[in-house]
């Protein structure tokens, strides 16, 4: 008995075949062109809604192009995961992503930290604490709008990390202990309430381990 071929089946799978094909071949091509596409720009966007001014778009095209300009670079050749680790560390960035476009743009997306308290220990140290417990200078060109805490705090900036883990047990604000980590959780109380955010300005820790 003879085999009835099917000639429709044939064309049909050859067609699917040949644009797979055709697809894996344009699929390469655009791969190679946007490895060999040079650098035409860095875009650089603050995200995040903090409004926090600590660092701008010309510090950050500094830290970039810190070991070598980048635009005229093919974007295939420019280290990313190395970009962003170089931003990453400006004590004021918390986040970054850095990403080309099919254009040839170098995209950075940078989040600001959120400082939520101003420490001045005894020591008479300065810096912030940021909501996510961690350490942070004072800057030369900005101060932002945060709870401020001093007193008997001895911590000191150089331990760069607090315990998170810490929460105020008493809501009246008194005679809970000096710890900077108790500092922290009480300031993060504090943001978080829209009553005591807009009338607390300032967190005195006295000698007795109260404060007010």
């Amino acid at each position: 008995m003879k085999t009835k071929i099917n000639f429709r089946k044939i064309l049909i799978l050859t067609a699917w075949t040949l644009s797979g094909i055709g697809m894996i071949t344009l699929l390469g091509f655009v791969s190679h062109e946007q490895e060999i596409l040079k650098c035409s720009g860095i875009l650089v966007e603050m995200k995040g809604d903090q409004g926090h001014e600590f660092i701008d778009k010309e510090e950050v095209l500094a830290l970039v192009n810190s070991k070598g300009k980048m635009e005229g670079k093919p974007i295939g050749t420019i280290n990313t995961a190395l970009l962003e680790k170089r931003i990453l560390s400006n004590p004021f960035v918390e986040s970054v992503e850095v990403y080309s476009s099919i254009g040839g743009k170098l995209h950075i997306d940078l989040v600001q930290r959120n400082p939520i308290v101003r420490i001045v220990n005894k020591n008479d140290e300065q810096f912030y604490i940021d909501q996510t417990g961690t350490f942070m200078p004072v800057s030369d060109r900005y101060t932002p709008p945060a709870l401020v805490a001093n007193g008997y705090i001895f911590n000191t900036y150089t331990e760069m990390k607090v315990g998170i883990n810490t929460t105020p047990e008493d809501t009246t604000l008194t005679q809970i202990p000096r710890s900077i980590e108790q500092v922290y959780a009480l300031a993060g109380f504090i943001a978080a309430d829209t009553f005591w955010a807009a009338n607390a300005e300032q967190i005195y820790v006295n000698e007795n381990r109260s404060w007010n």
